[in-house]
């Protein structure tokens, strides 16, 4: 699968895009940081891999007009030359000491001459490259033996290294370096190539990150114990000698002053970090759909697999890293303002871990009491769910058997959530390092970075509960999790998991005509301030029929992403920036719902929202925001936002709320426009309107009659709950209500249930029979 017509396949495309944005940001973070010189070397080796994927991508090419034998040398020379980069970022980063001959000496000696003799001079004169490829890479090959005999050998002699936990990781990344030169002689595909090198530099890249969240943590240990020594250096300095009362006063001025340089300091690299997960859960959230979709589509191949295990893999880490980031911010990670039913969440998730329960050749004990209701974020439970049942698994031993168990205590005031093992169990010294960010206690060779249990701990602390464990010497063998969380009962009619709902206008835009911008004028002048280059979506009529939505992003891959799936359902107009936005409203219809990025250039989400709130006409459009800054969350609610969305996300979510966000504000139209023509039939008698339609009067007969009926037989319903009755008369399915009403269908089943129960029916036909419809 090549793209845009040259010679460079998609998942090169890929790994392109995603390394260029890493590198640009990481450039931009070191222009308001200076970067030590790991960091700069780490620069380098990413920069060399830009290039490296860029000339392997597109040469040689007959339509490029340069020789193809200097494209070849071109291509070669740039995986040479990140290949010789390597053993040098190794030994200077990790301090390698044997392997200072490599870095010094033997990337030029086996390197550098093999390449000039071979795919330089030898393919210049005989443009044979298939033998220069054969022989140019036997001394690579043998040396790369030679540079991983060192890299043990430094391993061995260096205790830093291995007690740091990194020789596992150092090994898989530089291992697919190493392995370049047999792809090169087996003149492996380029995507092959490309993955396995690729796949290295995302363990570098993971270790980059650990390496640099060590040091922040280390500086912010070191500048505690300073502030502390120096406080204890005063008292006994104030106690030995009073005339040193100025200068000790003056000193503690330098020390308040310098800590303040240092939270400054740290303050900035936590923007950049925070700035770093915006730009970069971007193009994860088109990459995981694409990987997705083409998972779909080709099966088979287990490079498509493997990418789309590790950028799930990626996601995840990212995620929790910057959760833990937010937390040491004072920030909360949910907003716990609905209730939950945590007994149907944990259903789910057990269904999800069925496939991967019976591939690990275990079994699933599951003690799940109906109807438990906590008053939490969804997503924040099924996180908690997530991470315990994920780790029981990873840690339990083939053929044993996992417990869930949720139930509520004898009082009904507590919500006890347990999950067990009977795997290798926690020693009673490692109790205390679990809940810790970035350790990993177990010896097995288990994916993770550590930072699954700390985040749950954070979530059941922001629920006002506590978090437990029980290993090895407490009951033989196995762990258990034992979670303690508030238990919140439902009160009369409430519904668990509520949504919003709004009114909208539908006042169409009067301008001057010569305040009037030429609509052709403003839609053809798209551009993306990510690639620079147009883009211009398909052309489409405007239907009366369908409902209009405004997406506004300065990503032009996301602007496509979001208006190719929405475009079969809707009208769809885009801009690029709220500045962009406010002259398409001028041309435009009116919107039914405006979904908008956060940070973009000239004028962002937040400052766009805020002049739509100064103008009558465009304050009631519905807004819904994507970001990837948990923290603009509030900010956005406060400007009163339908919604907010993380990212990255799956498109079916944001479809979903989407067609949520219309339905309701349908409905709220037509009970406002039901009120009015209610008010005007009063006023006026029996005089015939000309705003009631013959429809919506046989509608608002219907609904009449319905609801005389229901009274007529002594049953109380709430309107959502005759709204359902209408939708089983009109022969819906549970799904199809559910996606009208906003619920899930498992909820509209309940709900339907407990109708029957008040009619004292069995089923539909009963009921309609009982209400004589």
């Amino acid at each position: 699968m090549l793209v845009f017509g040259t010679e460079m396949h998609v998942i090169t495309f890929i790994f392109l895009i995603i390394e260029v944005l890493l590198l640009f940001n990481l450039w931009i973070a070191s222009l308001s940081t200076p970067f030590d010189q790991a960091q700069k070397n780490y620069l380098i080796l990413l920069s060399l891999l830009v290039v490296y994927n860029l000339t392997g991508g597109l040469f040689p090419d007959p339509k490029i007009p340069i020789p193809i034998y200097i494209q070849n040398i071109f291509a070669y020379a740039s995986g040479f030359g990140m290949c010789m980069y390597a053993p040098y970022y190794f030994y200077k980063v990790y301090n390698l000491k044997q392997m200072r001959f490599h870095a010094k000496y033997g990337i030029f000696l086996f390197l550098l001459i093999p390449f000039l003799i071979f795919f330089v001079v030898f393919y210049a004169f005989y443009q044979d490259l298939e033998v220069a490829r054969e022989w140019g890479v036997i001394i690579p090959f043998f040396y790369a033996l030679s540079i991983i005999y060192s890299m043990t050998k430094s391993i061995f002699y260096d205790d830093t290294v291995r007690k740091s936990g990194e020789v596992i990781a150092l090994y898989a990344a530089i291992i697919p370096w190493i392995s370049l030169t047999i792809v090169t002689y087996l003149n492996g595909s380029q995507a092959v190539e490309v993955s396995i090198v690729n796949s290295g530099m995302i363990v570098v890249t993971v270790l980059f990150i650990r390496k640099y969240i060590s040091q922040i943590r280390q500086a912010e240990i070191e500048r505690q114990s300073y502030h502390l020594s120096l406080q204890e250096s005063n008292i006994h300095l104030e106690q030995a000698n009073l005339e040193l009362e100025n200068a000790n006063l003056n000193l503690e001025e330098k020390v308040i002053e310098r800590t303040r340089e240092l939270m400054v300091l740290n303050e900035m690299r936590m923007n950049t970090f925070a700035n770093l997960a915006h730009e970069i859960r971007t193009p994860l959230t088109l990459l995981r759909d694409y990987l997705k979709k083409a998972s779909n589509q080709y099966p088979d191949i287990k490079q498509i697999q493997f990418a789309n295990k590790y950028v799930y893999k990626l996601t995840k880490d990212i995620t929790n890293l910057f959760d833990l980031i937010k937390s040491e911010k004072g920030i909360h990670l949910y907003e716990h303002n609905q209730i939950t039913n945590f007994s149907h969440i944990l259903e789910e998730r057990l269904e999800l871990f069925a496939v991967v329960v019976e591939r690990s050749s275990l079994q699933i004990n599951s003690q799940i009491e109906g109807e438990v209701y906590i008053n939490a974020n969804a997503t924040a439970l099924e996180r908690i769910a997530n991470n315990l049942l994920d780790n029981a698994i990873k840690y339990s031993s083939p053929g044993t058997t996992i417990t869930v168990s949720l139930r509520l205590d004898k009082d009904h005031s507590k919500v006890i959530f347990t999950v067990s093992d009977q795997g290798e169990g926690i020693t009673e010294d490692n109790l205390d390092l679990i809940f810790k960010p970035y350790q990993r206690i177990s010896q097995k060779n288990t994916e993770g970075m550590g930072m699954g249990l700390p985040i749950v701990k954070l979530i059941v602390e922001s629920l006002k509960g506590s978090i437990a464990v029980q290993s090895g010497m407490f009951h033989g063998y196995g762990t258990s999790f034992i979670i303690e969380l508030p238990y919140t009962p439902l009160v009369g009619s409430e519904e668990a998991i509520t949504q919003p709902y709004f009114k909208k206008t539908f006042q169409k835009v009067l301008e001057k005509e010569s305040q009037r911008k030429d609509i052709n004028q403003i839609l053809d002048s798209e551009y993306s301030m990510t690639d620079r280059r147009p883009f211009k979506p398909e052309s489409f009529t405007h239907s009366d029929l369908k409902k209009t939505i405004l997406i506004i992003d300065d990503n032009s891959d996301m602007l496509r992403f979001i208006l190719n799936n929405l475009k079969d359902n809707y009208n769809t107009y885009h801009a690029i920036s709220g500045y962009d936005a406010l002259e398409k409203l001028t041309v435009i219809p009116v919107p039914d719902l405006i979904v908008s990025d956060v940070m973009m250039p000239e004028m962002g989400g937040f400052e766009l929202r805020k002049e739509m709130l100064k103008s009558s006409l465009y304050r009631s459009i519905p807004f819904l925001f994507l970001s990837a800054r948990q923290e603009d969350k509030i900010q956005g609610l406060e400007l009163k936002a339908i919604d907010f969305i993380d990212k990255p996300f799956e498109i079916e979510e944001l479809i979903g709320k989407i067609n949520s966000i219309i339905y309701l504000s349908e409905q709220k139209q037509s009970a406002v426009l039901k009120s009015v023509i209610d008010a005007s039939m009063r006023q006026y008698g029996s005089m015939q309107t000309g705003i009631q339609d013959s429809s919506l009067r046989i509608e608002n007969k219907k609904e009449a009659t319905l609801e005389d009926k229901i009274n007529t037989l002594g049953v109380s319903l709430t309107s959502n709950q005759i709204n359902i009755v209408k939708y089983l008369i009109d022969g819906k399915t549970a799904k199809e209500i559910g996606d009208m009403v906003g619920r899930s269908p498992r909820t509209v089943e309940k709900t339907v249930a407990l109708i029957y129960r008040q009619f004292e029916v069995g089923n539909l036909k009963e009921l309609l029979k009982k209400i004589n419809i």
